[in-house]
């Protein structure tokens, strides 16, 4: 997806424990283009890691989206936002293919936030 879309990981995990993972996804770093971790998270008063997408200066919010499993995590830009279920480690998902068929539909958009509230109508 990284010949279409810039991508970031953007995990609220310590930096130290995301890397390891990372590093074994993308050992030559040419898959992922920047890493966020939890500091450039807000902690919310009942401990939830919110990742609020104005941390990427210079990057307008129609240009962004987020990919997440827990969809209080990009409730500040909830139509950025494309919930997925988590993995189970179950070798018949298809729910990263379906996100991909997703990303080649909407890459054309001037506004990634249009089909996202159309698709998913979480505002």
């Amino acid at each position: 997806m990284n010949e279409d879309f810039e991508v970031v990981v953007f995990t609220a995990s310590a930096k130290s424990y995301a890397d390891v993972i990372l590093d074994y996804i993308d050992p030559e770093k040419k898959l992922i283009q920047h890493r966020l971790y939890r500091d450039h998270c807000i902690k919310s008063s009942g401990d939830v890691y919110i990742k609020d997408l104005r941390v990427l200066k210079g990057r307008d919010l129609k240009d962004l989206i987020i990919v997440d499993n827990a969809v209080y995590s990009f409730g500040a830009q909830l139509s950025n936002g494309i919930p997925i279920t988590p993995f189970k480690y179950d070798k018949d998902d298809k729910e990263f293919k379906f996100l991909m068929d997703y990303l080649e539909r909407i890459r054309k958009f001037d506004d990634m936030r249009i089909p996202n509230r159309d698709a998913f109508k979480m505002e």
